[in-house]
């Protein structure tokens, strides 16, 4: 009995014994699955996040590339904004000088304001310079809408990449945990039962994982956005590419629009000054010639009104003759051939001196008619030099890079002997113009046309017969 007893608890003992080492051995295959199993997953987690911060690090270069391209583009737009605006400003100077220019020629007097080929430069010009300014304005509005969109699109971009570097940095910090708590450095760890060892948190419902909010948005959506952006991105750098090429298009055209404009408007007051200057100097030379006609009606005038004078004596001495020899003796009164050649004179004298009255009165009509004549020409003379100057004013409006041009025409008065005299100096330019055709003048601008004086019409003083000597019976 009592060795019986020994071997039951010798053989309880060793039951004991093995089902404590299959304990021992479970545990320790469980502790090694259950390390293979974390290690599993760690590698896994670190997988994960490798993989995740190489997305996101590629991602936030894509984002980064296309942040910088839109920032170039800005930066061009912004200088092809600015190249319009100054376009803005250099058409408005040309537009003040058509103004101006149109202005002045309002000026001119009511037979030379007339819708001629300046005007309709000068107008076409205007609309031209009207058109092109409402056209670089709306590509200006167009150019600051489009900034605006960049830049939101840019704003949004330079967010998206701000949030993807704190996710890099986070999800960085969660790789870099693996360092840190799960390989931490090798040291002797204490051996012996009751020795103090760290043991897990396990949290509770509402803690760690479980008192974080998940997230709900999905991978594909997280890329999609920014992928979103950097189409959205790609758009408003396409926008802007075809933009800057057609506001580039545009302002070349409405460069050579006004370069040829300009040089239309200048080149039709060239020329209207020149056909001016040639009609100026051709009528000058008219109204001297018409004039030296005048002198030269009167000095005949006077030659008549000298022969009449001469006249008088020869009418009284045989007029007197007559009368003397009625006195005759009755016998005495025949017809004889003393009296016929009496009659004859006498006849003949009054005969003449009708002529030299009728010559006279012709004249005088003449001297009329080429007064009336002169004083038109002379009229024509003062509007053609008005409008000349007016003409050159607006061409040098055109020419010279003037903001503002006085306008006006240097009135002035002269005798006919002072105007006569000017007009003299200028008969061998005129002489060198009547060569030249009246529709096609290629004369140079003349600077002394403008200054002549403006003679004023007036009646030049007839000398009649009333003060002669003239028998009043032969009238």
């Amino acid at each position: 009995m009592w060795t019986g007893a020994t071997n039951g608890i010798i053989e309880f003992g060793n039951a004991q014994r093995q089902a404590s080492k299959g304990l021992r051995d479970a545990s320790s295959k469980q502790a090694q699955e259950t390390k293979n199993q974390t290690e599993t997953m760690i590698s896994t987690v670190n997988a994960k996040l490798k993989k995740k911060v190489m997305e996101t690090t590629l991602l936030v270069k894509q984002l980064q590339q296309s942040h910088d391209t839109l920032s170039a583009e800005t930066k061009r737009l912004g200088e092809c904004r600015e190249a319009v605006d100054l376009e803005l400003k250099q058409l408005q100077k040309p537009l003040r000088k058509c103004m101006n220019g149109a202005a002045v020629r309002t000026e001119r007097p009511a037979r030379e304001n007339i819708v001629d080929s300046v005007h309709l430069a000068l107008g076409t010009e205007t609309t031209d310079l009207h058109t092109s300014i409402a056209e670089m304005t709306q590509w200006r509005e167009r150019c600051d809408r489009l900034l605006d969109g960049i830049d939101k699109v840019s704003q949004l971009m330079r967010e998206d990449i701000e949030d993807k570097h704190a996710a890099l940095q986070v999800d960085q910090e969660c790789i870099n945990l693996h360092t840190t708590l799960v390989s931490p450095p090798k040291t002797a760890r204490p051996v012996g039962v009751g020795t103090p060892r760290r043991q897990p948190i396990v949290p509770g419902a509402a803690e760690g994982p479980n008192g974080i909010t998940k997230s709900a948005k999905a991978p594909a959506k997280w890329k999609e956005s920014s992928t979103v952006m950097m189409v959205r991105a790609k758009e408003v750098l396409n926008q802007s590419l075809d933009l800057r090429a057609s506001i580039e298009v545009a302002l070349k055209r409405v460069r050579d629009t006004t370069q040829k404009n300009s040089t239309q408007s200048k080149e039709m007051l060239r020329k209207k000054v020149q056909t001016t200057s040639f009609l100026h100097h051709k009528l000058s030379k008219q109204c001297i010639e018409l004039n030296d006609e005048i002198e030269r009606l009167r000095a005949q005038r006077e030659r008549f009104e000298l022969e009449l004078e001469d006249k008088a004596v020869p009418l009284e001495m045989v007029s007197i003759r007559l009368e003397k020899r009625k006195t005759r003796p009755a016998r005495e009164q025949v017809r004889d051939e003393v009296e016929e050649a009496l009659e004859e004179e006498y006849q003949k004298l009054v005969k003449a001196i009708r002529s030299l009255r009728d010559k006279l009165s012709n004249i005088d009509a003449e001297i009329g008619r080429l007064t009336k004549v002169s004083e038109a020409v002379l009229l024509d003379i003062d509007d053609k030099g008005r409008a000349l100057s007016l003409d050159k004013q607006c061409l040098d409006i055109q020419s010279l890079k003037s903001e503002s041009v006085s306008v006006g025409y240097p009135s002035s008065a002269a005798t006919p002997q002072q105007h006569k005299a000017l007009l003299s100096g200028t008969l061998s330019e005129a002489s060198r113009l009547d060569t030249v055709n009246n529709n096609t003048p290629t004369v140079q601008r003349i600077n002394t046309a403008p200054s002549l004086p403006v003679l004023k019409p007036g009646t030049p003083r007839i000398i009649t017969h009333s003060s002669r000597g003239i028998p009043q019976g032969c009238a």
